[in-house]
């Protein structure tokens, strides 16, 4: 039998049920950053404008899934980029006073081992790109597999030409050495 002292508690099994829910909504509370990876980016391009100093995003586990599903689409097609629109960055101007910069069209683009993002100043169409991030430390971070090589390769985008040639006509040309 257990003799309660000034400093221990008794808890019921109904008590230890309530507490373990109240523990996990405490965890789910607390877990709500580790949902996002946060990124903060030096940007290039701008033309005479010049580039905000940085971009500030985070990308939640959906958006990381989609990430590694259209790398996983631009590996196997082996394609450059997929671009996308994208809504959810702030481009500083001055990193420091959190100066926005103005911009438009602003785009996720995602190529077979990278992603970053890119956008136009406004009023001037000058192009804008940030850092390319690895896609391996947002796989990891979600705890999400990595996009893996076409296991065949993809056909190619140019057509090839076919020539049938009847080696039994007389002025066909030697397409079949001896």
């Amino acid at each position: 039998m257990l003799h309660p002292t000034p400093d221990t508690v008794i808890i019921t099994p109904a008590d230890a049920v309530s507490a373990a829910d109240a523990l996990t909504q405490i965890e789910a509370m607390m877990d709500v950053q580790s949902r996002l990876k946060h990124y903060t980016l030096p940007c290039s391009g701008g033309g005479a404008n010049g580039a905000p100093d940085v971009v500030e995003f985070a990308i939640d586990r959906a958006t990381a899934q989609t990430i590694l599903n259209l790398a996983a689409i631009a590996r196997t097609h082996t394609l450059l980029r997929i671009e996308r629109a994208y809504s959810g960055a702030l481009w500083l101007d001055d990193e420091d006073d959190q100066i926005e910069a103005t911009v438009e069209l602003v785009s996720l683009n995602i190529g077979p081992d990278s992603f970053w993002l890119s956008c136009h100043r406004k009023g001037s169409g000058n192009a804008i790109e940030s850092a390319t991030l690895d896609l391996t430390p947002l796989a990891t971070h979600f705890a999400l597999p990595l996009p893996t090589a076409p296991t065949t390769p993809p056909p190619s985008a140019a057509p090839r030409a076919a020539t049938l040639i009847d080696p039994n006509l007389e002025d066909a040309p030697d397409a079949y050495p001896s």
